[in-house]
């Protein structure tokens, strides 16, 4: 007898041979973000050196290029750039960053001086406090962070002309066009500032061997994480003396954040749930950090459940860049980009889930845009091993972090001594000495080739 078809198995077999069909045809699967290249150059030497999310379709960079400071912003997602007007007194005013409240209100910090905008294209500068060296003053603005349109907190460092160096930390009530000065004794290299709220902030660094000569402590030695409950008038440290340096902090909420560093030699991620008052440190290879990983200089939580860590890594014994996504609250990440152009990235900011931008040398600026749906809030915060510094956080700060309080008196550190920098730079040199970096081996100090805020000058 003979058998007959069954429709049944020739329809699985179908779909079998279909589903091996389409996936010869697609390839491998698409990643879950998706990175394009808005601008890049043919000179090294023209750069971005700060990018600012100000919202979806808003940013705004500062950088270099032919020599010349470019201060500009685009509210097309790149399409099309508006330079910003820029009016002041100084001889050689100096741009290290940008911060926005909205669309109209914003900051620009630099050497001697902040500059505010009430239309979000022509700013006017404010010169603040701090000793100068003949025409050219001694104090840098290197982070902005605001509370609301009057309140606006401003960090940076100051230099002396009897050769010593402290934090430089400002704050204005009048959105800007008065600053008054926090008087501090911190010997902190300030690498990362942090407001969550209109309450919260945070600050970290490093305040201690000086590893390289400069006379100043290394951003990846003795790591300190402060706090502030009164928008910066007063701080306190929750931790000191930590075995790394933080480079960069972004909390989800009050309680639960993120840190990324290095101790010189190998990435460092930290996360908290007490708002900082104790920290653990997790196993970046449980994690999905691969082993290559030179530094991780960034990181936003963008939902308790969408987290990027972006960095370096060694390849070729160069530096290239390293992006890394979860959807599943920092446990597990993947690899989501990767750029093969001729810069690696140094700045990067995120505009919520919507956008985000990374920029480098040459001029290179990538935009990213979502390729999956928000991964929601019901997320495992993820767990790891107690962070011990030097001194850990008194109980007095730790309920202080949890009930909101101001925070103590700043505690008194010792000055390290600094040499008088050279007034006579615009600019340009920053952009190159970090791109050389980024294309030599690390040397003893490290050899890092990058900073999640701005290339430091």
């Amino acid at each position: 007898m003979m058998k007959g078809n069954n429709p049944i198995s020739n329809f699985v077999m179908l779909q079998f041979f279909l589903t091996i069909l389409v996936l010869s045809t697609l390839g491998p699967s698409p990643a879950r973000a998706s990175w394009t290249v808005v601008t890049e150059d043919t000179i090294k030497d023209n750069g971005i050196i700060f990018v600012e999310a100000i919202d979806a379709d808003s940013t705004a960079i500062v950088g270099i290029q032919n020599s010349a400071w470019v201060l500009r912003r685009s509210d097309d997602a790149g399409e099309t750039w508006q330079d910003f007007s820029v009016t002041g007194e100084l001889a050689l005013p100096m741009f290290m960053t940008a911060h926005f409240q909205d669309e109209l209100h914003g900051w620009l910090g630099g050497m001697g001086a902040v500059y505010r905008t009430e239309d979000g294209v022509n700013f006017t500068e404010v010169q603040i406090p701090g000793e100068w060296w003949g025409p050219f003053p001694l104090s840098t603005v290197r982070y902005l962070r605001s509370y609301g349109r009057t309140q606006v907190l401003a960090v940076g460092d100051s230099s002396s002309m009897s050769g010593t160096s402290s934090v430089l930390i400002l704050t204005t009530e009048d959105g800007g066009l008065t600053w008054t000065e926090v008087e501090n004794t911190l010997a902190v290299s300030i690498n990362a500032l942090e407001a969550v709220d209109e309450t919260h902030t945070w600050m970290a660094g490093a305040n201690g061997t000086d590893l390289d000569g400069d006379d100043w402590p290394d951003r990846y030695d003795s790591g300190t994480i402060l706090f502030s409950a009164d928008r910066g008038q007063t701080w306190n440290a929750l931790i000191e003396g930590l075995s790394f340096g933080v480079y960069y902090m972004d909390f989800t909420d009050t309680d639960r954040g993120w840190a990324v560093g290095t101790d010189g030699t190998d990435p460092i991620v930290i996360v908290t749930e007490d708002g900082g008052a104790s920290w653990r440190s997790l196993d970046l290879s449980a994690i999905g950090v691969p082993s290559d990983a030179e530094e991780l200089t960034y990181v936003t939580v963008l939902s308790p459940c969408e987290i990027w860590l972006i960095g370096h890594r060694m390849k070729a014994d160069t530096l290239d860049d390293l992006f890394l996504h979860s959807l599943d609250g920092g446990n597990s990440f993947d690899e989501e980009f990767d750029y093969d152009g001729q810069s690696v990235m140094f700045t990067w900011d995120f505009a919520g889930r919507a956008a985000g931008w990374a920029a480098g040398a040459y001029m290179t600026l990538l935009r990213y845009e979502p390729e999956t749906a928000d991964p929601g809030t019901g997320c495992t915060f993820p767990g790891g091993e107690p962070v011990v510094g030097e001194e850990s956080v008194t109980e007095e700060v730790a309920e202080a972090v949890e009930e909101d309080e101001p925070a103590a008196e700043l505690e008194e550190a010792g000055e390290a001594p600094a040499e008088v920098p050279d007034a006579a730079e615009d600019g340009t040199e920053a952009v190159e000495d970090a791109q050389d970096a980024a294309e030599e081996e690390p040397g003893e100090d490290g050899g890092k080739g990058g900073c999640g805020c701005a290339v430091a000058l």
